[in-house]
């Protein structure tokens, strides 16, 4: 094989359903009705691929209804990764595992913004960033723009809407089309950055080695302080502490197995008893809150006491002072004329004094009366107190013989195991994330090896490697060669001059009118699998291009002559269909090729993967083949 990318799964999985899609390194057929949830497994490989369209799932409603996320197991280079992308929450980031499907729960992700996953993908493909200079909108200055990944896979996916229609690779989007050529040139190598965008680039891989350096040296540090540095130690350890925690396990189950073997769940007394002990607590509860309120107010009500009575002393003490004071016996003068003055004491103040001593008496016999029946109700309330309690001791120790009968054997076993599977859990965490320090220092190295391979292809560049006009002609020959030899294979006719793949956009002619301007949807199919084709088995002669070796397709039959939908100048010659397919068969010997259609000739029936039907869950979402239900049988 000679593909630098190769689709090997794709899994979907919710909290109660999971189902997972091998595919094989050659041709895969998705087969079945319409409406089944065929073409929903290569959006879902676009989507996991960085596609910014969320999946509408008000169209895909049972997979809303199931599942959570979406899983893309792929090797790149050979290294495996897991792209996982979450179809409700959190769309816009793809967790990336160095790891395969299976193992990705001992790794710690690599998070990524979708934007940033073209870049993530080209680093390990060794491809540098390309930019093209363009036009800002509504505006004189120019701006930069990067040929991505998502342009170099427009070559690789075309969906049924794409796939015999004008707007092939996208071009109906005009922010779009002007890319199609560069990445083109991308794709064969036949460009390369201008050399200030190249040094730009040599300067950022540098910094990134660096900054990747400094991270690694860290994360040691952090391994060196908790002597974490031995992984082989590291995974004995974790190995002991599991079969331990498997052996706790297994015994306190058995404990409890036996427990519930002498337990009598319908044991009538033994609920009433529980009830009233219940009963007799809140009862307890309740009473003590009364008597501490009781005990409030008492506290309250004698300060009070004590304050009138000083109160009254005082008014006592300033009548008896008014009596003893002789007034008429002292001489009193005018500060006027210095005249003698009779003095009197006033008879207001005598009955206004005796009348206050009146009340403020008043009111002490009635506090203390208060102050008397709290009291009393205090003292009832603590002898209430002691019957409940009474009562409430002999509930107590009827539900502790109950308890003792029913749930106690085996209890102090039982918490000496949840002691040692809590001890031993801890440990294991603890060392599991050592683990995955390890394993994150080990990405961080092979991030590190690819951004240097990558800086070295920079200055090889930069030494002045250009590719020369003669390098643009050869690949053109070969393609435009393939391309005439597929359409005659697909019983279409060529001339060299009139049918050819153009020099100046590099889209594919036939008959000297573009793919974009011939009308037929079948012959239009035909010419863009031809010219993709070509462009495959430029890539099985030449596997250091950049095409990924990959090609995913959808609907090949939609113009096929039993389809009712379509006019007689669409039709495809059902020989054409065939030898479409017998080039796919021919083709999967080097490429992985995934195709989703509806009625797959005879000559593919053994490359059918996946057959789908739109009725009683046996699409896409299949409940006979959840992963979950059978890992609970």
């Amino acid at each position: 094989m000679i593909q630098s990318i190769k689709i090997k799964k794709l899994i979907v999985e919710g909290d109660y359903y999971k189902r997972t899609f091998p595919f094989s390194p050659g041709l895969n057929i998705i087969s079945g009705d319409s409406y089944s949830g065929k073409s929903l497994i290569l959006k879902l490989i676009d989507y996991c691929l960085g596609d910014k369209e969320k999946i509408n799932l008000n169209v895909q409603k049972e997979l809303g209804q199931f599942c959570d996320y979406v899983f893309l197991e792929l090797e790149i280079m050979g290294s495996t990764f897991t792209l996982k992308r979450g179809l409700k929450q959190n769309t816009s980031k793809i967790y990336v595992y160095y790891s395969d499907a299976q193992e990705i729960s001992s790794f710690i992700p690599k998070t990524i913004d979708y934007k940033d996953l073209s870049r993530f993908i080209l680093d390990i493909l060794e491809i540098p960033e390309f930019k093209r200079i363009k036009n800002k909108a509504h505006d004189t200055t120019k701006t930069t723009e990067s040929i991505s990944f998502r342009d170099m896979f427009r070559f690789v996916y075309i969906n049924q809407h794409e796939l015999g229609t004008k707007n092939f690779l996208n071009s109906e989007n005009p922010f779009v089309r002007p890319k199609n050529k560069l990445t083109f040139q991308l794709l064969h190598k036949l460009i390369n950055p201008d050399l200030d965008a190249l040094i730009q680039q040599i300067v950022d891989n540098e910094n990134k080695i660096k900054l990747l350096e400094r991270e690694i040296e860290s994360l040691n540090q952090y391994l060196k302080e908790r002597d974490a540095e031995d992984q082989l130690v590291l995974h004995t350890e974790l190995n002991s502490i599991s079969a331990k925690i498997n052996e706790n396990k297994l015994a306190k189950k058995k404990l409890l197995q036996q427990i519930n073997d002498k337990k009598s769940e319908n044991n009538k007394l033994y609920n009433e008893v529980k009830l009233e002990v219940i009963n007799q607590a809140r009862e307890l509860s309740n009473m003590e809150e009364l008597r501490r309120s009781i005990h409030f107010s008492l506290s309250s009500k004698k300060n009070l006491l004590n304050d009138y009575n000083k109160e009254l002393e005082e008014m006592i003490a300033t009548k008896e002072a008014y009596f003893h004071y002789k007034y008429d016996h002292h001489e009193q003068h005018c500060p006027l004329c210095a005249s003698m003055i009779k003095m009197k004491l006033p008879v207001e103040s005598q009955e206004s004094i005796n009348q206050a001593i009146s009340q403020l008496t008043k009111k002490i016999s009635t506090l203390a009366s208060s102050i008397q029946q709290n009291e009393s109700t205090l003292n009832e309330t603590n002898s209430y107190i002691e019957q409940v309690k009474g009562r409430k001791d002999i509930y107590d120790v009827a539900f502790r013989k109950f308890s003792e009968n029913i749930e106690t054997p085996f209890l102090a076993e039982i918490e000496v195991l949840n002691s040692f599977i809590s001890s031993f859990q801890n440990n294991e965490n603890l060392i599991k994330e050592f683990v995955r320090v390890h394993r994150k220092i080990e990405e961080k190295n092979l991030e590190i090896s690819s951004v240097d391979k990558t800086l070295k292809s920079l200055r090889a560049q930069e030494q002045g490697l250009r590719v020369e006009g003669k390098v643009e002609e050869e690949v053109l020959e070969f393609l435009n060669n393939e391309y005439r030899v597929l359409l005659n294979k697909f019983n279409f006719s060529t001339n060299p001059l009139v049918d050819y793949i153009s020099t100046d956009s590099y889209m594919p002619y036939y008959h000297d009118a573009s793919v974009f301007d011939h009308e037929s949807g079948g012959l239009v199919m035909c010419i863009q699998i031809a010219y993709l084709g070509a462009i495959l088995k430029l890539k099985i002669d030449q596997p250091e291009l950049n095409h990924p070796g990959l090609l995913m397709f959808d609907t090949v039959s939609k113009y096929l002559g039993i389809n009712s939908n379509v006019t007689d100048d669409e039709r495809l010659d059902p020989q054409s269909y065939r030898a479409i397919y017998s080039f796919l068969i021919e083709l999967q010997d080097n490429v992985q090729i995934i195709i989703v259609d509806n009625t797959p000739p005879e000559i593919a029936s053994e490359f059918v993967k996946y057959e789908f039907y739109r009725n009683d869950l046996k699409g896409f979402i299949n409940m006979d083949l959840n992963e979950k239900t059978k890992s609970l049988d």
